[in-house]
């Protein structure tokens, strides 16, 4: 009898993963619902919370709530230009059929043998091992994912959970102008991180004004933006953008974390206040933005309706510091040193 359903166990992960292999021949994790029950979930966690270039990362599915898993079928989006795929590995004893690599989508297919119980509750399922291959943002998405309970029901999910990295450089940025300066530090971190970069004599100009089209850059560089739409981006100064910002300007517009003038242009060289600094930055976060909260800074009544949620957010995280006088100084200009200060801030909020 046990023969017999070892058999029967073959022919079902033959029936229920064939399919797709024929075929096939991403902090901060969002979750959706799952397999079996609606109230179960799957999302995907990182062994480290900084990652080097040349190190092993191990990215985890894990499930919430489930009820008798007893095989899977997952497929896995990776940045091939900033990671290497290992290998990858189920958390429980079976028959794993061994991942396809193609065009940056892991195919890796699992499932328990015998008289075997399916797993129920919380618990991890598997292990993606990659290893670092250049400095900045990497995510990851599990674009399918297909659950069989051990009698032999599926589920097919699609796009089920995502996760973002950024990778740090092996090697430490240097510049010529930031020894002393108080973000030295910070300014070494962005740069290794793929955020921030500097100017072709070697600065970078940490007290220098930072631009739009420069914000938009370490923004792109530094989180996952949920593009809301995909459209053509066209401003009437388009032909006044630098090369290097233009993708990152069309991404934070449909995103709408920025957005242009009145009379239709960008203005990507205007320099950008602190109240934009923070306003543009927290649209990315995914933070609720409360427009009712008290705002602790001294000046408080200087800063725009529009921009208050924003900062009352960042504030209320200690993620945003004000200048002497406990004045926020919403108008005054953000030097690129704040900029990315603030940057890393949200960034090691979100990977709490």
């Amino acid at each position: 009898m046990l023969k017999m359903r070892k058999i029967a166990i073959l022919l079902l992960v033959m029936t229920v993963f064939s399919g797709t292999f024929t075929q096939a021949g991403l902090g901060r994790s969002v979750l959706l619902p799952s397999a079996h029950a609606a109230s179960a979930t799957l999302s995907l966690t990182v062994n480290q919370k900084n990652a080097a270039v040349g190190q092993a990362v191990e990215v985890v599915v894990k499930g919430e709530q489930l009820n008798d898993l007893y095989g899977f079928e997952f497929k896995l989006k990776y940045n091939t230009a900033k990671l290497k795929f290992k290998q990858a590995s189920a958390a429980w004893k079976g028959m794993p059929i061994s991942p396809i690599d193609k065009d940056g989508v892991i195919t890796f297919a699992h499932t328990k043998i015998g008289k075997e119980k399916g797993v129920g509750g919380s618990a991890a399922i598997a292990t993606f091992t990659f290893e670092g291959a250049a400095n900045g943002k990497a995510s990851f998405e599990l674009v399918a994912a297909k659950l069989v309970d051990s009698q032999v029901k599926a589920v097919q999910l699609q796009n089920a959970a995502k996760l973002t990295l950024l990778l740090s450089s092996s090697t430490p940025a240097s510049f010529n102008d930031t020894k002393g300066h108080w973000a030295e530090a910070n300014i070494a971190r962005a740069a290794s991180l793929g955020i921030v970069t500097g100017f072709e004599n070697g600065a970078f100009q940490p007290n220098g004004w930072v631009t739009r089209s420069q914000f938009v850059a370490m923004i792109g560089r530094a989180f996952e933006l949920n593009a809301k739409q995909a459209k053509e981006v066209d401003f009437k100064d388009k032909g006044q953008f630098p090369a290097w910002a233009e993708a990152f300007i069309a991404e934070a517009v449909n995103a709408d974390v920025i957005s242009g003038y009145d009379d239709g242009t960008f203005r990507p060289s205007r320099q950008i206040t602190r109240t934009e600094m923070v306003t543009m930055t927290m649209r990315t976060s995914g933070f609720p933005l409360d427009a009712n909260a008290a705002i602790r800074f001294a000046d408080a009544a200087q800063i725009p309706v529009w921009a208050k949620p924003a900062v009352v957010a960042a504030a209320s995280r200690n993620l945003l510091k004000g200048r002497s006088g406990n004045r926020f100084e919403p108008q005054a200009k953000a030097t690129r040193a704040e900029a990315l200060t603030f940057i890393l801030s949200l960034v090691d909020e979100q990977n709490k």
